[in-house]
């Protein structure tokens, strides 16, 4: 079982820096030390130079010419946006927070975003802000190695569309498409037309956009008429055909039937809109499934999406037992994050909300991944329904702030960075 395979220093070489925690230390049973975290380093270096042109290099020499300019630059930036709303919240004065993001910038690279959303000006964070990693530096990071192990699996990902394409191939339980949207036409993924649209609300979403852009809810008011849950406009079947062909210009779309959560979250994790659980899969080297520590994502007041890069809370939960086990955040423009103790809608107390199904959520994480093995991590989305988990999509980019910033951690105390040094490095051997 992958809850209980957890002793990986066997399944490495003698060299591996990979460690073992005790597991009432924490949800990651293998977490970074400091020789894996320089070579974690190493390694972004490796990618910082794959992937800068010529003129990204003159600008970064440049910049480190300019390093405290343009520290100073990040620090008034910082302070002028998130400084007052720190200190009326945390009474951490101005200049203190400004030679902090200051300092920070120069030796870690920090922007101002990273800084407050970290909360690295409170003292209990500064321990943790060599061991952090921000997203815009591990998202190309997550790229070039599935270009340098060459994943066959990772085209079924990038596109929503390929992706429910494969999970309907091979039984991997999801939402069906009802229909796709491509170069101004419909493809009915139905015999009958009449069937492509069900007498159900529908959700509409681009193939290739993240993080809910673009998503649409079509509210099903009487036979054949949709109301568009957010901007009010109102389509019967054939005009809101023809306004997805019209979109679709631009993008392909996929249209698939609404659905609703299990009984036990709908009403308080979600007065309305879907919540998902988001778990990181991770390849070990043995060929094992471990898991990252996961997060449900709930969307909040009207909003049709979940995702926290949208207004989304987002709460940690323990990964042995499926329940909820903190306070959940959110991004905030005024502080960079904030943190609830209960659902503003529903005022439901977040800590000890047990998920249901939460065994066969793990099983169909395992079974996902497993299904696309050359990936070495996937962030899939799982929506817990009334007759069971489904998947949503699997993100072979995916946000890790979604998985630190819950649990109040940094990235180094997961198991992303030993097994990303590990595929690397076999990588490098297997050229």
């Amino acid at each position: 079982s992958p809850m209980t395979e957890r002793n990986l220093i066997a399944e490495l070489p003698v060299t591996s820096t990979l460690t073992e925690r005790s597991p009432a230390e924490g949800a990651c049973a293998v977490t970074a030390i400091d020789a894996d975290i320089r070579e974690f380093r190493e390694n972004l270096a490796v990618v910082r130079k794959h992937r800068r042109s010529l003129l990204t290099r003159l600008r970064h020499f440049a910049g480190r010419r300019l390093s405290i300019p343009l520290a100073i630059s990040h620090g008034l930036r910082g302070i002028g946006r998130y400084g007052r709303g720190v200190k009326k919240q945390y009474n951490v004065g101005l200049l203190q927070q400004f030679r902090l993001l200051a300092a920070d910038n120069c030796s870690y690279r920090f922007l101002p975003e990273n800084f407050y959303m970290y909360q690295l000006y409170l003292a209990e964070n500064r321990r943790l802000r060599a061991r952090h990693f921000a997203f815009s530096e591990i998202l190309p990071m997550q790229q070039y190695l599935i270009e340098v192990m060459g994943c066959e699996d990772f085209p079924w990902l990038r596109s929503k569309h390929r992706f429910a394409q494969r999970c309907s191939e091979i039984g991997l339980p999801s939402v069906p498409v009802l229909a796709e949207f491509a170069e101004g036409k419909m493809i009915a993924h139905s015999t009958k037309r009449e069937a492509a649209f069900p007498p159900a609300d529908l959700f509409s979403k681009p193939s290739e956009y993240w993080c809910g852009i673009g998503a649409n809810l079509w509210l099903r008011k009487s036979a054949g008429r949709y109301v568009n849950a957010l901007s009010g406009e109102s389509h019967d079947q054939d005009t809101l055909i023809a306004k997805l062909c019209a979109d679709s210009k631009s993008g392909r779309i996929i249209l698939q039937e609404k659905v609703s959560n299990h009984p036990n979250i709908t009403g308080s994790l979600t007065s309305g809109g879907l919540a998902t659980v988001r778990l990181v899969t991770c390849r070990t080297p043995s060929g094992s499934i471990d898991f990252m520590p996961p997060a449900i994502r709930m969307p909040v007041g009207q909003a049709i999406v979940d995702n926290i890069a949208q207004g989304g809370l987002a709460a940690p939960i323990d990964l042995a037992t499926g329940g909820i086990c903190g306070p959940a955040i959110q991004k905030d423009k005024a502080i960079g994050v904030s943190r609830f103790e209960r659902h503003p809608d529903t005022g439901v107390h977040f800590v000890g909300v047990q998920l249901p199904c939460w065994r066969e959520v793990l099983d169909l994480a395992q079974q996902a991944h497993t299904a696309f093995p050359s990936m070495p991590f996937v962030g899939w989305d799982i929506a817990i329904l009334p007759g069971g988990p489904v998947v949503l999509e699997g993100n072979s980019w995916w946000d890790v702030d979604l998985t630190i910033l819950p649990h109040r951690i940094s990235l180094s105390d997961t198991q992303f960075i030993p097994y990303y040094n590990y595929h690397c490095t076999a990588s490098a051997r297997a050229i």
